[in-house]
């Protein structure tokens, strides 16, 4: 049994319409996403060049504020938030360690920042490459990810 059995056909059809009608939808769904991704990428890039310039200010020579390290964090969680849904999942981790890496570490360290830097490398690398694209380059990524967690 599924359990869509115990829902009664008559709700089925009144809140999911016919088969056809929901395929049309997730149709259009699916044609609206890949239609948003080119916007998606431009936001995207614009984000990771603002995570690079950020990342300057939060050098411990530079005496960063609370404020840089606040926007960091939100721009990072952005990218977290939208990777994922225009198949990028990569970005959608790395934006993950990031804002982990900044929630663990108050005061970032070398190899915080280390971390950081190359979290935000590997996102720029990830933008290359055509979504849902795996290859040796991306999976080298999620293994060093992996071994973070």
């Amino acid at each position: 049994m599924t359990e869509n059995q115990y829902i009664p056909d008559i709700f089925k059809k009144a809140t999911l319409g016919t088969e056809i009608q929901t395929e049309n939808l997730e149709k259009k769904a699916d044609q609206v996403i890949h239609d948003l991704t080119g916007t998606f990428l431009l936001s995207a890039k614009e984000n990771i060049s603002r995570l690079k310039e950020l990342l300057v200010l939060l050098q411990p020579k530079n005496n960063s504020t609370n404020d840089i390290k606040e926007e960091f964090y939100q721009t990072a969680h952005n990218l977290k938030g939208q990777g994922a849904v225009f198949g990028y999942p990569l970005i959608t981790a790395l934006g993950a360690d990031i804002c982990t890496v900044l929630q663990k570490n108050k005061v970032l360290t070398h190899e915080a920042l280390q971390i950081l830097e190359q979290d935000i490398a590997d996102m720029a690398l990830v933008l290359t490459f055509p979504p849902h694209t795996q290859n040796k380059t991306l999976l080298h990524i999620q293994k060093r990810l992996d071994k973070n967690s």
